[in-house]
């Protein structure tokens, strides 16, 4: 599955915990001295389950090895459990290279995902789409660096190829999150577009992070069932209140912060704070003049909870920058409506965000198959802000059917208001602008645990005043190596 990569991420303090003693592992104990060789018999045999039941809650229902087979049945041939069909991997762990990393204290991760999307009417111009990515993860435990057992440094490099349909889409559209990094358009290369350390402290339910920060790893942190952009929706919109915190947040970022750790709620993040440079380095390594002129600060509360037995959170956060902008400075991932208008006038950027989740239903034997609803917004000023306030929602569902626990569905809709001043400033220059919507329908289903197909259609009002809604087809397939 592929949000096993990102699980290695953020539940690095997890894998660190494994690293370090007594933790659970398929649902058993196990004692580790530095990385033991049960552990990455069950790293690379079962792939999910080995972070799984120490992030989320695991099933108490029966397969507990995660691929139809008892902890028992389990083998330790590297190879994935089962045939070529049944491995979390395509080429599992052939020759032992994974495993005997891991034993150093070196897990890697290799994915990668293929995108055809395209604009059958309206937007900025027809066509068809297509680019792809390949993402690697690589965490490296404290012990090999010669540091403490709860300390990980976090890698995370993307390869680009191909091109996206965010410019026929039109102007803050966002239809596809994961091709805008490291760069979007016609961009292709390799970049390490995160590179950061997670230090857990007081009995590891604090998090201490420090580095280049890839915001989406960041946002996938908060919201683990997002998974990136690369099993659920791919619209930014969809994924997170984004558009309005667009003024001063980029895709990677020099950076630094802590959270909590929420034990009672698997391990997810709690509450937590950021402090970031403000200029966009997902390409590139400057670290010096993303502080020149001021700094981002964002801080969060959550708030777990349960309902008759189902999880749910609430979540409000703040940010802001201390940098001046105005409202139609150019953005080095998204095009602005009237963008490079000199304006004279320069303001600091604010954002309130509120967030509500809840699972409404869940299969009381395997709490991995539920429905669950997502709404939130943001409020934020009306200059500099391109974007001064903006709603969305997801309901989606995991596993619905019984005898396709892999596959999962969801649909989505949003609505961004585009500042006065936005549309005022681009009236002038005749370019009129407008607020813009969308929704988003998904259905993604396992052909095999690694290789999942997603069909996507997307309806999409641009900010450009003088085209069409757009209607966007689209097709995902991602591959875990």
């Amino acid at each position: 599955m592929t949000m096993h990569s990102l699980q290695l991420i953020f539940c690095a303090f997890a894998v660190c915990t494994a690293a370090q003693g007594t933790t659970s592992v398929c649902g058993q104990s196990t004692q580790a001295d530095f990385v033991d060789q049960e552990t990455v018999d069950r790293l690379f045999d079962n792939g999910d389950p080995w972070i799984r039941p120490v992030c989320f809650e695991a099933s108490p229902c029966g397969d507990v090895c995660g691929c139809g087979e008892s902890v028992e049945g389990c083998g330790s041939a590297h190879g994935g459990c089962g045939d070529l069909m049944k491995r979390e991997r395509l080429f599992g762990d052939v020759f032992g290279p994974k495993s005997a990393l891991a034993e150093k204290g070196i897990i890697t991760d290799f994915m990668l995902g293929q995108y055809w999307q395209g604009v059958t009417s309206g937007g900025n111009q027809q066509g068809d789409f297509y680019g792809g990515k390949v993402d690697m993860y690589a965490t490296i435990l404290g012990p090999t660096l010669g540091l403490n057992k709860s300390f990980a440094l976090v890698v995370h490099a993307e390869t680009r190829f191909g091109e996206d349909v965010s410019g026929a889409a039109g102007s803050l559209t966002t239809p596809n999150g994961p091709m805008l990094w490291p760069l979007p358009g016609d961009y292709h290369g390799t970049n390490i577009t995160g590179l950061s350390f997670v230090q857990n402290v007081h009995d590891d339910s604090i998090g201490i992070t420090g580095g280049k920060l890839n915001v989406l790893d960041l946002t996938t942190g908060l919201f683990p069932e997002i998974a990136g952009g690369r099993e659920s929706f791919v619209n930014v919109n969809a994924l997170a209140t984004a558009l309005p915190w667009f003024r001063f947040v980029n895709l990677s970022m020099w950076g630094a912060g802590a959270w909590t750790y929420d034990k009672e709620a698997g391990g997810q993040i709690g509450h937590g704070f950021v402090v970031f440079g403000l200029d966009n380095t997902s390409d590139n390594w400057d670290f010096s003049p993303s502080f020149e002129d001021g700094v981002g600060m964002l801080g969060w509360l959550r708030f777990f909870h349960e309902i008759d037995g189902k999880p749910g959170y609430l979540m409000g956060a703040v940010g802001g920058a201390t940098r001046g902008y105005n409202s139609l400075q150019r953005n080095d991932f998204l095009v602005i409506p009237g963008q490079g208008l000199v304006s004279t006038a320069q303001k600091k950027p604010w954002d309130v965000a509120g967030y509500a989740s809840q699972v409404l239903w869940q299969d009381d034997c395997n709490k991995a198959r539920n429905i669950r609803l997502t709404v939130g917004g943001t409020i934020a000023d009306d200059n500099p802000s391109f974007s001064n306030w903006n709603a969305f929602s997801r309901l989606e569902g995991f596993g619905l059917v019984q005898s396709r626990p892999g596959d999962r569905m969801g649909v989505a809709g949003w609505y961004n208001g585009l500042s006065n001043n936005v549309i005022n400033l681009a009236g002038t220059i005749g370019f009129p602008a407008r607020d813009n919507w969308g929704m988003e329908l998904y259905y993604n289903r396992e052909i095999n645990p690694w290789f999942h197909v997603t069909g996507d259609m997307q309806i999409l009002q641009n900010s450009t005043a003088t085209t069409d809604t757009s209607l966007v087809l689209g097709l995902r397939a991602i591959i875990d190596l």
